[in-house]
């Protein structure tokens, strides 16, 4: 598991009920508990906002692309494999297959976001909280494509990948 504040030290099953992740249910490095944070409508996680726009939620279709690839980071046994050597909490390079990229693309388009890289982009107040130093705008406009949204929302942690059977597919 990485190295997060959330995580197990190593995966185990759970005997609760997961709120949302089920597939990591059996092998997991988050708790039930965690889990409860990505049920619909989610708002974020922890102080981390996915509603920076004053939207009231994300769209249904783009919500569950979210939490598929919040699952991943916080709860699958998988994720390790990419772990960042100089930030342990991270992960970097992981490989998205590009189907899935491009159906994540299409689903929030319209969403709206005010950073294109979530783990850099934003200011933050006293409390953790994650607010805008950029523009509003959709999807769309800040990151154009499949590829553009896989390799840039979430830093250097995935990658944009079009070798079938050696990548992931988060769905």
């Amino acid at each position: 598991c990485l190295s997060t504040s959330t995580a197990k030290t190593s995966p185990s099953s759970n005997s609760d009920v997961f709120s949302a992740c089920q597939v990591y249910q059996n092998n997991s490095c988050c708790s039930a508990t965690f889990t409860q944070q990505l049920s619909s409508p989610v708002k974020g996680v922890g102080n981390f906002s996915w509603l920076q726009c004053g939207q009231a939620k994300l769209s249904s279709k783009c919500e569950r692309f979210q939490v598929a690839v919040e699952c991943f980071y916080r709860c699958s046994p998988n994720v390790a494999f990419w772990q960042n050597p100089t930030y342990k909490a991270g992960f970097l390079g992981a490989p998205l297959c590009s189907n899935f990229c491009d159906d994540w693309f299409d689903a929030c388009k319209d969403d709206l976001t005010c950073a294109e890289d979530w783990l850099t982009g934003f200011n933050y107040t006293s409390s953790g909280e994650n607010t805008c130093k950029t523009p509003c705008k959709k999807f769309s406009e800040y990151y154009k494509n499949g590829t553009g949204l896989c390799t840039k929302q979430w830093g250097d942690s995935f990658k944009y990948s079009q070798k079938s059977g050696e990548c992931l597919n988060l769905n």
